[in-house]
């Protein structure tokens, strides 16, 4: 197996309009050794959706159609809230078990907002 070019530690979900979830993945490439190949973005679903689960699906098949390799940095790729569910981004009360349920759907590590 060739390794990807490019890597992710997962998705970002943002809540906006009080509505509607939306779902980031920023990337990198693999080469820290050679500053002149060093290259990163983002994606991102153009629409938001009334549930979690759909953006981030969205962001995941097209980083993976695109040759983006999840890898995490605990037990595998995560579900990121936007500012941890603090500051000035407002977020619903449950975004701990949001988090942990769209990363359980995807396959994704589901322990980074267990409460400890």
């Amino acid at each position: 197996m060739t390794q990807s070019k490019y890597w992710s530690t997962g998705i970002q979900l943002k809540w906006r309009y009080g509505d509607r979830w939306y779902a980031t993945c920023d990337y990198q490439t693999f080469d820290f050794d050679n500053m002149d190949n060093d290259v990163m973005g983002t994606l991102s679903a153009k629409y938001g959706f009334p549930d979690p689960y759909t953006p981030a699906k969205l962001v995941v098949d097209a980083a993976k159609e695109l040759g983006i390799e999840f890898k995490g940095p605990y037990k595998g790729p995560a579900i990121y809230i936007e500012n941890d569910g603090e500051g000035p981004a407002e977020v619903p009360d449950n975004w701990r078990e949001i988090a942990q349920e769209v990363a359980r759907k995807l396959g994704f590590d589901d322990s980074l907002y267990q409460k400890r």
